[in-house]
């Protein structure tokens, strides 16, 4: 399966992938398509996701 990131926050967010590659997100866009292995179990994007500055999601339409 694979994940979209959407970034809620005011300002850009940086999250470091399990692969050690960047993602950059600008204020309310959302990524591509990231492969699960990317983001499951990294302690940023649940760090993030818990202070709601990002929102994980299987589909686009699942982000709203």
């Amino acid at each position: 399966m694979s994940k979209y990131i959407r970034n809620n926050a005011d300002r850009h967010v940086i999250l470091r992938l399990n692969s050690g590659k960047n993602l950059f997100l600008e204020t309310g866009t959302t990524s591509g398509v990231i492969p699960d292995e990317e983001v499951n179990n990294n302690r940023l994007v649940k760090k993030l996701q818990e202070q709601q500055i990002i929102t994980v999601a299987e589909s686009k339409t699942d982000l709203g």
